[in-house]
């Protein structure tokens, strides 16, 4: 499985390197092109991407530079991700690469430092929040009252436009995808351009809607299943006791049309037991297109009380012991079957040193930095957490076009947001390194929601050394 939608700040020589290897020719005459074209000799260049051929791992690569006529030297690296240089055995070649002369850029004028693409490309479409079941961990919002959906004709044009602009990625996702009434001729626009929508559903699927996913060519897609039980089932995601049989039809008849199946569970106290645990991955594991099993644990709800998540988590003691069983089951069948992790205490809870270098070697976020969400009604927000939370809504495709959102002033104030915009009673009114914090890695406005509520979104990060205590419980 290769990697997609990954994006990285890139070094335009290596940009170069690379869009010369379309798979029109064979290794030996790109290399020669490349070596004409920038100067360098063949070994030499072999040696540069010689760790890219059929590479298991992401790769790192570091370089220094100078930046314009001081003389001063300054340090950057980017990833490569997995199979990145793969033998062609089609008879096609690459059409979507970027000509060489797109990465011709002056190095005084080489910008590694704004992590804010010119241009979004990621997006994901939530086409309802309409669900065909009531899980106590959901994390949606789904009391919101949506008054008017989009339209399938706006939609589909939407998806023409994202291609037409270069957006890399299209996804789409619910509430439940298969509730919508247009969703095979949705999936079908998005093939069209190519795109790979990721479809995860907990509806029970029929012959008829697995032959239309087969025909689109959804060669996977996900199953989310809790339990091997309808007892169980009826506490954590309030069905009757039909479904877990109409879910076991649907697993057959996915295997019959061999559609590849992930599945993901999620754990809480109420089907926590091992034994119900195991009880269900024994089951899974029966079919053969079962490909990946991953078990998650129920986390907090910005939308939920803080009494449903208290109520219905697993403890951390218990998530460990959990997480170490079900990495053992897929070792001993030798299966992909892992435990995802967890917000622990710890990492909420600590001294500033041991925060700071946690919060230093954070994950990039991706919100309104390379990724947009699109709401049922056309409103945009920059991440699927947030919903319709007012502060994050930057713009609407009913009226808007995608790059007009993309370059509002919401869009670039809320990236480029000042100290001046913060309330004198939070710790980032007074950071000097604001700047360098909110534009670079950013900071988790979903765990700045989950900590201390909407109405204080300026506070920092609780990851934060200068954060103050949570005000909900929304770890382990």
């Amino acid at each position: 499985m290769v990697d997609t939608g990954i994006s990285w700040i890139l070094n335009p020589v290596y940009a170069v390197i690379f869009s010369f290897f379309d798979g029109k020719k064979i290794l030996s005459e790109t290399l020669k092109d490349i070596s004409d074209e920038i100067g360098i000799k063949e070994d030499k260049i072999i040696k540069l991407i010689k760790p890219l051929f059929y590479n298991t791992e992401q790769q790192l690569i570091n370089y220094e530079f100078e930046r314009g006529s001081s003389g001063l030297k300054e340090k950057n690296g980017f990833a490569i991700p997995t199979l990145f240089i793969v033998e062609n055995i089609s008879n096609d070649y690459r059409k979507d690469l970027y000509k060489k002369e797109h990465f011709y850029i002056k190095s005084d004028v080489w910008d590694f430092k704004t992590f804010r693409l010119s241009m979004p490309i990621n997006l994901t479409l939530m086409l309802n929040n309409k669900c065909a079941t009531d899980c106590i961990y959901c994390y949606a919002n789904k009391d919101y009252k949506v008054k008017n959906h989009l339209s399938t004709e706006k939609i589909l044009s939407l998806i023409k436009e994202a291609s037409d602009i270069g957006v890399l990625s299209f996804d789409i996702s619910g509430g439940e995808v298969m509730l919508h009434k247009d969703w095979a001729t949705i999936v079908s626009e998005l093939k069209k351009y190519n795109y790979v929508p990721h479809i995860s559903t907990k509806v029970a699927l029929d012959e008829q809607q697995i032959k239309i996913l087969k025909g689109l060519g959804i060669t996977t897609l996900q199953l989310s299943i809790d339990a091997w039980n309808s007892n169980t089932l009826n506490q954590v995601i309030g069905v009757n006791e039909t479904y877990l049989k109409k879910m076991q039809e649907t697993l057959k008849l996915l295997e019959k049309y061999e559609i590849q199946v992930a599945v993901k569970s999620v754990i809480t106290r109420f089907n926590q037991d091992l034994k119900e645990i195991e009880l269900l991955l024994t089951n899974l594991i029966k079919f053969s297109n079962v490909i990946k099993i991953s078990v998650a644990p129920g986390e907090y709800s910005i939308y939920k009380c803080e009494k449903g998540f208290l109520n219905f988590r697993t403890s951390l003691k218990d998530w460990n012991v959990i997480s170490g069983f079900v990495t053992d089951f897929g070792l001993k069948v030798s299966k992909d079957i892992t435990p995802q992790g967890c917000l622990t205490k710890g990492e909420i809870i600590a001294s500033p040193d041991n925060k700071n270098l946690a919060y230093n070697n954070r994950s990039l976020c991706s919100g309104n930095v390379s990724n947009l969400f699109i709401l049922p009604d056309g409103q945009v927000t920059i991440c699927e957490e947030l919903y319709w939370s007012p502060k994050f809504i930057i713009g609407n495709v009913t009226h808007q076009t995608i790059m007009d959102v993309w370059n509002s002033d919401k869009a670039t104030k809320l990236y480029y947001m000042s100290q001046n915009d913060i309330r004198t009673t939070s710790a980032c009114k007074y950071c000097p390194k604001f700047t360098e914090c909110r534009q670079g890695l950013g900071v988790c406005w979903k765990n700045i929601y989950q900590a201390y509520g909407e109405e204080n979104w300026d506070l920092p990060d609780p990851k934060c050394p200068l954060a103050p205590p949570p005000i909900n419980e929304f770890y382990r």
